[in-house]
């Protein structure tokens, strides 16, 4: 023993002198920071300390620059991970070191040391490191429960709130790897073991998730997959008191509510009933910190909620809990009141779309609560939507609704098509999302009818049949109808008479004989009609005027309008800007419409000064012809009247407005007119406007507009055309309008079962005294402009290396001949027009979308253009252009449908030739490119306009968004 103790106590005194001689050298002294490592092996320590010290790199001393420091801290957690990374592969046989190193290395990121944890957090979240994906490779294969446990609280510590700025690229690095599925499935697993209370490995996983879930966009899609809606649930009933768990798992919720299969799935389940729990159980905490989440998931619950659930909602108390967000005095600066307060009125928006929810909300007695917090909201710009929302749900629970001054909805204009019942039913049933026909901004396709019921897929009653996409049998018939078109591919064309042929095919003879007629199709003349008599040396108004006075409409026009018939064109306007609206106008003039539509006044003095149906009736048509077709606006500036207010007109190619009404000194109330044959879609408006006087403030209120949401609401302006300006300063369309608001009123919507219009209400300022003035939604796009820009296309280009060609695809209902533009470079060695490609576009298939027409313009001009792109894609495509599908409802100035009050974007798979010629020829153009010439089309895209989204976007092809039930029935497989 004696010897042994010896021989230890010389070590020790070796290693003490080792030290003192490497102190006492003359060179850079290398000292080391301490660490502690809770090892249970000596040797494993030994082995980490050498491994440490091969890896650690000398730093500079700030109080000392001789001195060198080297931290072995900032290499522990590498080496523990490095140890980790090659266990992964096989962690049944390494358990037990897996589980030893995870805890050290949970022991790292959660160190109360606040410097460790910071350097620990640091290297895990490095951007392109793969430590994370390691150990979220390892969490989803480990079955053992600490070790999970560990590594959940490291990731945990990582994405935790106020842990740094990189645990957004941290989150995002989760999203990529799809750790939601990895963590909702251990979740799963946990709930069929475990039974009470939750365990730690539970209170993590629930904490990820709430973070994940506002940042992972398929996080409901994760869960509906999972079919872990159900488990959320049960977690949330198990846990109703313990707030620190319900809080992250609310925000879960939050995110999968938004889904409305799962929302399905929740109210099969009593998800009603536990809320209303939650409620009432954690009241004050709620209020506290949680009342916006928990707004927000009633607002997803009662989106597409039915009648049946709805009474659910109200007896649970969920209308009061929102109706009474609003006793409570929270109009400060607090950022988070104007989110409550909306998410409220989103509760109260939602309940009263349905019969049973506007009864209750009228029985509250709360509409005087609302408007007193109307009275006292806080004048910011952020309480806007609020306070629109607010006037939604007054005006739309209100008892009795005010009609509008008409004598009969139903559009001013009608067109005779026969014994033929008309029902645009199925299109706003199955309408989708491909241009603005939704007053939804994140649409869903609205398949299932009852939440509470199986997923089933609704066939429309009025829809017998879907024409399959081969329906021409007869090959012979497409050559003959179509092959006209594609003379450039083809020098054989057909010999016969290829009208009567046309008449002879058995498909098209099921119609109605007397709108079949030889011009119908044009076959005889390829040309279009209209532009035979233009002349090159023709000045733009002769040209322009030669082309009117020959369109078709359904009533008399009266003028041209002076902007279309000068030509002006925005080519070189600047970049226009976005009105910011004033809070205090809005604020007033929503407390007007408030203030209206509780006493449901309408003042007796209000004075017509300008009714279309009236002039339609009394209106000599032989007095009225087409020919007496011109424009005098120049001649008439300045002309007195002897009245005092202003004058109206609509009555010209695309106009719209059926009614003015003067309800005060300076304002007007304007009534748009329907689509033809239509008691509905008032959008569109394009009109008028004399006999002003100069800088006196004029307000307009277009009072029947349907959409509920619009780009008036952030920053659009109307247009207008000063006839005066363009004669002495050639100036043409400019934004103009102030105190421009976008809010719902008071007048009763009578197509829809409860509801009401909006009002798009502005001011204008003239600048001169008895001018004359035209107003648009936005920039008007004429048929006739669309003709002569067709004879100018032609006439520009070389036709000695360009082949342009504008034909006459068919004739529309009122006999208008529908164009379609053939682009290419003329035959050449180098590519030979049978080897190209086709690239097949159309546009203007709804004639409020007039920004389609503005964009087809573009892409055309370029085609025709001498750029070198331009020739590259004239020399390797062949471009079949259809520039605007719906001709009538562009001469006629409707917003969506033509004249048979039918959506013709909902026409594609049975379009009958007589009802809708130009979707059923549009699509023969299809059929003939695969069918005869063997060539599906390289492109094919279809131009169209939003009214409520931004910027320039595409719609691809997606069968859950599709409006046609084969579609669908693809994506919703039972």
């Amino acid at each position: 023993m004696a010897n042994k103790k010896k021989t230890i106590g010389r070590t020790n005194k070796k290693k003490l002198t080792t030290n003192k001689r490497v102190n006492e050298q003359p060179r850079v002294t290398v000292t080391y920071k301490k660490f502690r490592l809770t090892t249970t092996a000596a040797a494993s320590c030994n082995r980490l300390v050498a491994k440490l010290e091969k890896f650690q790199q000398p730093i500079k001393s700030k109080e000392n620059p001789k001195i060198m420091v080297i931290s072995g801290d900032d290499h522990v957690l590498d080496v523990l991970l490095d140890r980790l990374a090659p266990l992964t592969a096989h962690t049944t046989e390494n358990l037990e070191k897996i589980r030893r190193i995870a805890h050290k290395i949970n022991g790292r990121v959660n160190n109360s040391d606040k410097n460790v944890k910071a350097k620990s957090l640091n290297i895990l979240r490095k951007t392109k490191s793969e430590r994370m994906v390691d150990i979220v490779k390892l969490f989803e294969k480990t079955r053992d429960k600490s070790t999970c446990t560990n590594l959940a609280a490291v990731i945990h510590a990582c994405i935790a709130p106020k842990s740094g700025q990189t645990r957004k690229s941290f989150l995002k690095q989760l999203v990529e790897i799809e750790a939601t599925k990895i963590f909702i499935k251990s979740i799963m697993d946990l709930q069929s073991k475990s039974v009470g209370s939750p365990d730690v490995l539970l209170n993590e996983l629930v904490f990820i998730l709430g973070q994940l879930s506002q940042k992972d966009s398929k996080f409901s899609k994760h869960t509906e997959m999972l079919n872990a809606s159900k488990m959320f649930h049960q977690n949330l009933k198990n846990n109703i008191k313990n707030v620190k768990f319900i809080s992250p798992l609310l925000k879960c919720f939050k995110t999968i509510t938004k889904n409305e299969t799962i929302v399905g799935v929740l109210l099969r389940d009593s998800f009603l009933l536990t809320l209303e729990k939650l409620i009432r159980e954690n009241n004050k905490y709620l209020i506290k910190n949680k009342q916006y989440v928990i707004l927000v998931i009633l607002a997803n619950i009662t989106k597409k909620v039915s009648e049946e659930n709805c009474d659910r909602v109200i007896r649970a108390g969920l209308m009061q809990y929102a109706l009474d967000v609003f006793n409570i005095k929270l109009y400060t600066a607090n950022k988070a009141h104007p989110k409550i307060f909306s998410s409220a009125l989103d509760v109260l928006v939602h309940i009263s779309n349905t019969n049973n929810g506007r009864t209750a909300l009228r029985k509250s007695n709360k509409f005087n609560v609302l408007y007193q917090f109307s009275v006292r909201c806080p004048e910011d710009q952020v309480y806007n939507s609020t306070m629109s929302k607010l006037c939604t749900v007054i005006n739309v629970c209100q008892e009795k609704l005010l009609l509008l001054p008409l004598s009969s909805t139903q559009s001013a204009l009608a067109f005779g098509i026969g014994d033929i019942n008309l029902n645009d039913s199925d299109s706003d049933k199955y309408a989708g999302c491909d241009s603005d026909d939704s007053d939804i901004d994140d649409i869903e396709i609205a398949v299932v009818q009852n939440l509470m019921d199986p997923l089933i897929i609704r066939k429309p009653d009025s829809v017998k049949f879907e024409i399959p996409f081969n329906y021409w049998k007869d090959r012979d018939d497409l050559i003959s109808t179509y092959g006209r078109l594609f003379v450039e591919f083809n020098n054989e064309t057909p010999k016969n008479n290829s009208a009567n042929k046309l008449k002879s095919n058995k498909y098209l003879n099921r119609t109605n004989t007397s709108l079949l007629t030889d011009h119908h199709f044009n076959t005889d003349k390829n040309d279009i009609g209209l532009m035979a008599n233009l002349r090159t040396c023709q000045t733009h108004k002769a040209a322009y005027l030669s082309i009117a006075k020959r369109v078709n409409s359904v009533s008399p026009f009266v003028k041209v309008a002076y902007p279309d018939w000068i030509g002006f064109n925005n080519d070189e306007q600047p970049m226009e800007s976005l009105y910011n609206s004033d809070v205090h106008v809005s604020r007033n003039k929503l407390l007007s419409c408030l203030e209206r539509s509780v006493s449901k006044r309408r003042d007796s003095g209000d004075m017509i000064v300008y009714d279309l149906d009236y002039l339609l009736e009394s209106v000599n048509d032989a007095c009225n012809s087409s020919q007496q077709l011109s424009n005098y606006d120049e001649r008439n500036l300045g002309a007195k009247s002897g009245f005092d207010y202003l004058h109206f007109e609509s009555r010209f190619e695309c106009g719209n407005l059926r009614k003015a009404i003067k309800i005060g000194s300076n304002e007007y109330d304007l009534i748009l007119n329907s689509d033809v044959n239509s008691m509905s879609h008032s959008q569109w408006f394009y009109f008028q406007v004399s006999n002003m006087e100069a800088a006196k403030p004029y307000v307009f209120n277009i009072v029947n507009m349907e959409k509920h949401n619009s780009q008036y609401k952030t920053g659009m302006q109307p247009i207008m055309f000063s006839v005066k300006d363009y004669a002495e300063f050639k100036k043409g369309w400019t934004r103009t309008g102030m105190d421009i608001c976008y809010y719902r009123n008071c007048y009763k919507n009578c197509n829809k079962s409860h509801g009401s219009y909006m009002t798009a209400t502005f001011s204008i300022q003239f600048p001169y005294d008895r001018d004359i003035c035209y107003i648009a939604y936005v920039y008007p796009y004429t048929y006739s402009k669309l003709l002569y820009k067709c004879f100018r296309w032609k006439n520009s280009v070389d036709p000695a290396t360009t082949l342009f060609r504008a034909n006459c695809l068919c004739r529309s209902l009122n006999n208008n001949e529908v164009p379609i533009i053939t682009i290419t470079s003329v035959e050449n060695n180098e590519k030979k027009i049978k080897d190209r490609h086709i690239i097949y576009l159309t546009s203007r298939v709804h004639p409020g979308e007039t920004s389609s027409s503005w964009v087809i313009d573009g892409v055309i001009d370029y085609l025709c253009g001498s750029t070198l792109t331009a020739k590259k894609a004239r020399d390797t495509y062949v471009f079949k252009i259809v520039p605007m599908l719906n001709i009538e409802g562009v001469i006629n100035g409707c917003h969506r449908c033509g004249l048979t009050n039918e959506d013709l974007n909902r026409k594609w798979s049975s379009p009958d030739p007589k009802l809708h010629p130009e979707i059923f020829h549009a699509r023969g153009i299809l059929e003939y490119m695969t069918h005869v010439m063997k060539k599906v089309p390289y492109v094919y895209c279809d131009f169209h306009g939003h009214s409520n989204t931004k910027n320039c976007f595409f719609y691809g092809c997606s069968a859950k968004k599709s409006w046609s039930r084969m579609d669908l029935s693809k994506y919703y497989r039972l």
